[in-house]
């Protein structure tokens, strides 16, 4: 198994980040078209809609819970990136030769 780096790991989170959203307004859109459906009358056919709603329901919270923890890395990648370039901007500041007046 071909291990995957840090900066190929921030690289999937950003792609994954970028096509979440979609894909959770398009299961959402397949979803809410199901149940626009409403409830069949037959208590068999009942129970397999009711089950198909529990299953969206969880989809649905699983591809926010996905999205809010790619997001979170996305974030916390681009803050550690941010943190280097401060420090870097501080070591050239201070290579500096300070101002003449």
């Amino acid at each position: 198994m071909t291990e995957v780096s840090d900066r190929g790991l921030l690289g999937i989170r950003r792609s994954l980040a970028d096509k979440l959203p979609d894909w959770v307004s398009l299961a959402q859109q397949r979803y809410q078209e199901f149940l626009s459906k409403g409830p069949p009358a037959d208590p068999k056919d009942f129970a397999a809609y009711h089950a198909a709603c529990r299953a969206a329901i969880a989809h649905l919270d699983q591809l926010l819970g996905l999205a809010k923890s790619v997001n979170a890395g996305v974030d916390e990648a681009t803050r550690g990136a941010q943190t280097d370039v401060e420090k870097l901007l501080e070591r050239a500041r201070e290579s500096l030769p300070p101002p003449t007046d």
